[in-house]
């Protein structure tokens, strides 16, 4: 497998790292999800293809990919996340990777 090819698994694996950091700053601080999610946001791990798709092709494919990457780590950690709760954890994730540049 080339690198190239690692590297959406890589990203989807730091997505899944960074759900479980905010479910424990969540836990720690007892926040709710969006609150502990809104500050950690700056540590969301950025995607160039994502970050490109977002700022020059179209915003929603972006935050499509973010909520379905999301909506695996969140499978992963055993961790229910309604719809509401994805599109305003893909959003926070967006701004931020776009205003991380």
């Amino acid at each position: 497998m080339s690198a190239g090819r690692c590297k959406p698994f890589r990203w989807r694996r730091d997505v899944r790292n960074w759900l479980a950091n905010v479910l424990g700053y969540q836990i720690q601080y007892g926040l709710d999800i969006q609150t502990a999610a809104f500050h950690n946001r700056q540590r969301f791990p950025t995607s160039a293809p994502i970050d490109f798709v977002g700022r020059f092709v179209e915003r929603r494919f972006a935050v499509w990919a973010i909520k379905y990457a999301l909506r695996g780590a969140a499978v992963s950690l055993g961790v229910p996340l309604n719809e509401e709760t994805l599109n305003v954890l893909a959003n926070l994730a967006l701004e931020a990777m776009l205003t991380s540049a």
